[in-house]
């Protein structure tokens, strides 16, 4: 090849700038941007962090070796201790509960392959592998099966109400045990003028361990909601009226009920944020709302809120406009999220997929027949247990359920699993491992007059146990919401003693191990 004059210049130019940026082979990429220290040998460059080896290269201190870390373990994310050199290995996954046991990865069955955790429920010291079984109404061995040898449950006490004499108007809207005592939260007037949301808790046996404290504390109208525990911490969000419509914020309570510090404001538009759902993966909230943006139609919006209680990405659109959806719930299974709503515009219960990071994996999909009212659903063993009521002029006579598996797909075609009432309402299902409990509202005793009902069923939605009746007074008794814990189960209802006025109660259950009922 003929090399020209001008040719060997440059290639002798190029030779000498690589002898400058390292005639020393395996110089490593993290001195790029790095001032160069000048040096004459090798104990020159000595420096703070232990993790990497330098030497002297070309007259300067450059960087030749870094320290290996990898343990080759799938399950832990390994570093070098700049400081001290010394290798570190965290655990991909969290124990939250301090059990000695660690969830699951997101997406993951606990136990599996590459899962790197085994605790099946890792918000409860009480669950893990080989723990002993208790009546709790959690799976505390983690067999899939709960409460083994009960059939059903019955009340452990008798009902107490939440609120004292100063209030004249309330309703329950969440219920959480934390190992301890139930925390529940309720919407609650001491005045005619504005609602405020409170908390507190009962043990099962219905002593109260903490008086209602105000956690929304504002000077207009807020309302208490949904509250769930994560292992140290009980979690809340709540709707408050805003200068432009209604907002929604978020906090954390110790187990005391006091707030781990500032509100979150998580929304602030120009209508109407409201309805607030949460969710806790093990190492971050969901909370998703209903929001109509200052317009006339509602969609669902979502947004993640870290361990550190910190707002996390962007809010994001979950559901279409023309569904005009609203009460969202959102529900979790090992390898999706369930993110359901009621549409106004069809009158049905709908729901769509979403993943871990809420970002939508499905179509839109509606579960029951129009007409459908008020909803319940849980994660029951492998599938989601959706169930709810219809109301037309009149509420309908039973309750209906479907179940669909983690993708969104029918396993158990939608029919009514409660009979014997002219009318039925307030489904709220419970997820107790190889069959769920139903809680609701009905009139068989007394036409038109409510009662609270319970029952378990199995995944085929065939009923398990007969109707049990937990709650019958003079007044109607409606709304209830079950939970996990204590002596077995916990139900939480609003006993109303007017047309719109009325009180939330309190009452623990506990496994019946008598003849099956």
């Amino acid at each position: 090849m003929l090399v020209s004059w001008q040719n060997s210049k440059l290639l002798g130019f190029l030779s000498l700038l690589l002898v400058q940026c390292g005639g020393r082979s395996g110089i490593l990429d993290e001195d790029a941007g790095v001032p160069k220290v000048p040096c004459k040998q090798d104990s020159d460059c000595v420096g703070d962090n232990q993790c990497i080896t330098q030497a002297c290269v070309n007259a300067y201190c450059a960087t030749v070796a870094r320290k290996d870390c990898d343990d080759q373990v799938f399950c832990t994310s390994d570093s070098c201790d700049e400081s001290s050199g010394e290798c570190l290995h965290q655990w991909k996954t969290n124990d939250n509960d301090n059990d000695g046991y660690y969830a699951p990865l997101p997406g993951t069955t606990p136990g599996a392959p590459d899962s790197c955790g085994d605790d099946c429920n890792d918000t409860m010291a009480s669950v893990h592998p080989g723990a002993l079984e208790l009546c709790d109404g959690f799976d505390n061995n983690c067999d899939g099966r709960v409460d083994e040898g009960a059939f059903g449950y019955r009340t452990a006490s008798n009902a107490v109400r939440v609120t004292d004499d100063s209030f004249i108007n309330g309703g329950p809207t969440g219920l959480a045990y934390n190992g301890s005592f139930f925390g529940l939260s309720f919407s609650g007037s001491k005045s005619s003028e504005t609602y405020q949301g409170y908390f507190s808790g009962y043990e099962s046996s219905a002593s109260s361990v903490i008086s209602a404290i105000n956690i929304t504390q504002t000077s207009t109208d807020s309302f208490g909601g949904p509250v769930l525990w994560t292992g140290s911490v009980f979690a809340t969000a709540w709707e408050v009226r805003g200068e432009q419509g209604y907002d929604i914020r978020f906090n954390e309570l110790d187990a005391r009920g006091q707030k781990m510090g500032p509100d979150l404001l998580v929304s602030k538009g120009a209508g109407f944020s409201v309805q607030p759902a949460l969710l806790w993966n093990g190492s971050q909230y969901s909370l998703v709302w209903s929001d109509d943006n200052g317009g006339d139609v509602f969609r669902i919006f979502g947004r993640k809120i870290s361990a550190q209680r910190e707002l996390s990405g962007d809010i994001l659109e979950l559901t279409e406009l023309q569904s005009d959806a609203r009460t969202p719930t959102l529900l979790r299974s090992p390898s999706s999220n369930l993110l359901l709503f009621f549409s106004a515009t069809t009158q049905q219960v709908c729901g769509r997929m979403l993943d871990s990071d809420m970002t939508p994996t499905s179509s839109e999909f509606c579960l029951s027949a129009e007409g459908a009212s008020n909803y319940s659903a849980d994660w029951v063993n492998d599938r989601f247990v959706v169930a709810w009521s219809l109301e037309g002029e009149q509420p309908g006579d039973s309750i209906w359920a479907t179940t669909i598996d983690a993708q969104g797909k029918v396993t158990q075609a939608s029919r009514a699993i409660t009979s014997g009432a002219n009318f039925a309402r307030s489904p709220s299902v419970l997820g107790l491992g190889d069959r769920f409990a139903l809680a609701w509202t009905d009139d068989r005793v007394t036409y038109g007059h409510y009662g609270v009902r319970l029952s378990t069923y199995g995944l085929d939605l065939a009923p398990a146990t007969t109707v049990q009746t937990l709650a019958e007074t003079a007044d109607d008794c409606i709304d209830p919401t079950l939970a996990s814990g204590g002596l077995g189960l916990a139900l939480i209802y609003r006993e109303r003693t007017d047309g719109k006025t009325g009180f939330p109660y309190f009452v623990g259950l506990t496994c019946n191990y008598g003849l099956p009922q």
